[in-house]
């Protein structure tokens, strides 16, 4: 299979094992995954461990009470399946410890338990889009290894189809190659997302927003400004390039007076230590609105009156 020909109905062939510890939340996982995809539920980890081992099973979703036991079994189910995507399940207070294990790379998607509808299954259905399409990939190099000839014929159409595969991916691609940090489009998904997480279990919840007052800083500047900016958050919060030379910084569990101290510590430091001068602006969910376009317009409104002060 080509990497263009990639679709919904193909994920069928993958097998899904989904594992909770508590029995009573396997039904509503396997509902809302779906009848389309093979799924082995299962509360026994004896029997997860059995589906994992299978050479059709391509997810692994663990739900457990603690961070702790999760990430215990998502490794342990990677020993047996290395190529496995990995997600895990867990209570809201759990969640922060999940994310930051999420951005060291031990694992491959977050969940809520009791999460919005159908975050679940586009979780799943993602996880499977990235391992089809690497087996599509290495599908692709052993036949070119198994008949050089014909792929000598092939040559030409094959570089067409790589460069538009390609120049779609780099659309998707979350992250801003310059920084290395998430993209705008990937920042407006996980806000959100974070802004329901929030809104459903009473949560605090700001936004940062961040830009350099010199005009003309060069891609090393940004650099600077990014790695730094990745440095002195916390694990669970969440920093991105959302513009030509604008940042935020996604802050959990953080409300609004936490937020301007935050906000003034970061400018602090980082003119002191890297000689380099930003502008913020800071709104919070309910504070400044209630939806996620109403509270990143509050902190872009605060942004803009900064940098014209």
């Amino acid at each position: 299979m080509s990497l263009s020909e990639l679709s919904w109905g193909d994920l069928d062939r993958f097998r899904v094992v989904l594992f909770a510890a508590d029995e009573g939340q396997l039904p509503a996982m396997e509902a809302s995954v779906g009848p389309r995809l093979q799924t082995v539920c299962t509360a026994d980890w004896d029997e997860a461990l059995l589906g994992v081992s299978g050479t059709g099973t391509a997810v692994l979703v663990v739900a457990e009470a603690t961070a702790e036991d999760a990430l215990r079994r998502l490794s342990e189910g990677a020993g047996r399946a290395p190529h496995l995507e990995r997600l895990a399940m867990a209570p809201v207070d759990e969640i922060p410890a999940l994310l930051g294990a999420q951005h060291r790379g031990v694992l491959d998607g977050v969940l809520v338990a009791g999460g919005p509808d159908g975050e679940l299954e586009w979780a799943v259905r993602g996880a499977l889009l990235r391992v089809a399409a690497a087996r599509a990939s290495t599908e692709l190099v052993e036949a070119l290894r198994r008949d050089r000839a014909a792929a000598r014929r092939e040559v030409d159409a094959l570089r067409a189809e790589l460069s538009d595969a390609h120049g779609r991916l780099t659309r998707m691609a979350p992250t801003d190659g310059v920084t290395g940090l998430y993209n705008r489009r990937h920042f407006l998904d996980h806000w959100r997302r974070e802004v329901a997480r929030a809104r459903r279990y009473q949560l605090p919840l700001s936004l940062v927003l961040l830009e350099p007052l010199l005009p003309d800083l060069g891609d090393d500047q940004l650099r600077t400004v990014a790695t730094f900016l990745v440095q002195q958050v916390r694990d669970v919060d969440f920093v991105a390039r959302i513009g030509e030379r604008r940042f935020a910084v996604v802050l959990p569990h953080c409300g609004s007076r936490n937020a301007a101290r935050m906000c003034g510590r970061l400018l602090e430091d980082l003119t002191s230590t890297e000689q380099v001068r930003l502008a913020a602006g800071a709104a919070s969910l309910r504070d400044d609105g209630e939806e996620p376009g109403r509270v990143l317009e509050a902190a872009e409104l605060a942004l803009e009156r900064d940098l014209s002060a």
